[in-house]
């Protein structure tokens, strides 16, 4: 953080205090005794026993220390971000250096400015785990998308100079299909600044804004935007896995039949 003064009469230096703000979250703190090879590992879990955040840290001789934010590690197809902060209770942490490993215990404390009910909040901790996931499953059928075009490229560059027309014709025809359902369901058109439009996959990441612009319950709101996006989700499978099985599908049989470079086989994509 940086304060800066006024300038003025009593401004005889550069009137700049500087300081580190407190990080957010858990402060674990370890002794690493000797040089260690590697880095450490440090695993948070809760009551029952189960992982809920996995980090690494420095391991220096001496004190060494990781900070928690609290959440949860990001689920699967979220690209590393977007993991839920745990609810109040209690946690472990199993610090391991090497050989070594240490424990210990820590509480979570709910806001005392705040006043939910527990039911309240495993409400909206299951909401936004079931969004993430929906949200997580679209970046798979965009992966699944991106994957078949790049396939497609890549038979197609290796075609040799006499390949049949058609094919190539029939390659053209769907390289532009999925490039326009790919703009269409995931990127938004190509351009020069903000104008990404409005992609359909784009909605289903909607309710994640809501849910988590409050530490309440789930609202109203919040269930019908949920209900939106969930049937934005299926729209979105459906017209991937119609692409995949039908014209990609199609034309990984002609290339089969000509005997040539084969289109990758992708399978479809459920929630």
């Amino acid at each position: 953080a940086t304060v800066n003064e006024r300038i003025g009469y009593r401004s005889t230096g550069h009137a700049m205090q500087h300081g580190v703000n407190r990080p957010y979250g858990a402060l674990i703190h370890y002794w690493v005794g000797q040089d260690p090879a590697d880095e450490a590992s440090v695993v948070i879990r809760d009551a029952s026993g189960q992982v809920v955040r996995s980090l690494s840290g420095p391991a220096e001789v001496g004190l060494n220390r990781v900070v928690w934010d609290l959440s949860m590690d990001p689920p699967a197809g979220m690209g590393g971000r977007g993991g839920v902060e745990v609810l109040p209770g209690g946690y472990s942490v199993e610090v391991t250096v090497g050989e070594n490993e240490a424990r210990a215990s820590l509480s979570v404390l709910p806001d005392p400015r705040v006043s939910f009910t527990t039911a309240e909040r495993e409400e909206k901790l299951a909401a936004i785990e079931e969004a993430q996931g929906w949200v997580g499953t679209a970046n798979g059928a965009r992966e699944a998308l991106q994957d078949a075009l790049d396939g497609i490229w890549e038979a197609a560059d290796a075609l040799d100079a006499d390949a049949d027309e058609e094919l190539r014709r029939e390659t053209h025809e769907v390289l532009l299909a999925l490039t326009a359902a790919n703009e269409r369901i995931f990127t938004g058109p190509e351009c020069q600044g903000l104008c990404g439009g409005d992609p359909l996959a784009g909605r289903v990441g909607l309710p994640l804004r809501y849910l988590g612009s409050s530490p309440g319950g789930v609202t109203s709101l919040d269930r019908l935007t949920m209900s939106q996006a969930s049937a934005v989700l299926d729209q979105v499978l459906d017209e991937v896995n119609a692409l995949l099985s039908g014209p990609v599908a199609a034309l990984r049989q002609s290339y089969a039949a000509a005997g040539v470079n084969p289109v990758p086989e992708i399978g479809a994509v459920r929630r």
